[in-house]
């Protein structure tokens, strides 16, 4: 049944692995406002949102910029995962670290906060050397947003 959610996790950590650490940096609390008002970098900012369609699928969307080469929307049948947002917002994130280009900055705006923290979880996983359980404590975590 998790299967498909496993394999997603996989790919979305070996997306992640190839990113700089400098490069990425992952806030769950607050929105960096100047970054996302700023007319410079604009076309380097991707947008994710996913939810559930009403036939019990996922979509998702991601959307850079008017007429930007890059955006997308689509969906997706989860089989035998039950069908959440938070799949279709990680199926999401999965697409925008999948297709852009590599060595560009981007700065990826989601509300979903689960799949932020999905993200941090992993480069936890690659700072501790992949030793760690996943799970952090209360103070870890208060540390890190």
């Amino acid at each position: 049944m998790l299967t498909r959610l496993r394999a997603l996790l996989t790919l979305l950590r070996a997306l992640l692995r190839r990113l700089p650490r400098d490069l990425l940096s992952v806030r769950t609390k607050g929105v960096d406002k100047q970054l996302l008002t700023s007319n410079k970098g604009k076309r380097l900012r991707a947008f994710v949102d996913g939810s559930v369609t009403a036939d019990g699928g996922c979509g998702f969307s991601v959307h850079y910029d008017e007429e930007h080469q890059l955006n997308f929307h689509g969906g997706f049948n989860p089989g035998s995962v039950p069908a959440e947002s938070n799949l279709a917002e990680l199926a999401a994130l999965y697409w925008v670290l999948r297709h852009h280009p590599r060595g560009q900055r981007l700065s990826i705006f989601s509300d979903s906060l689960h799949a932020l923290r999905v993200v941090q979880s992993v480069c936890a996983e690659d700072e501790d050397g992949g030793g760690s359980s996943g799970r952090e404590s209360k103070r870890e975590r208060r540390q890190r947003a």
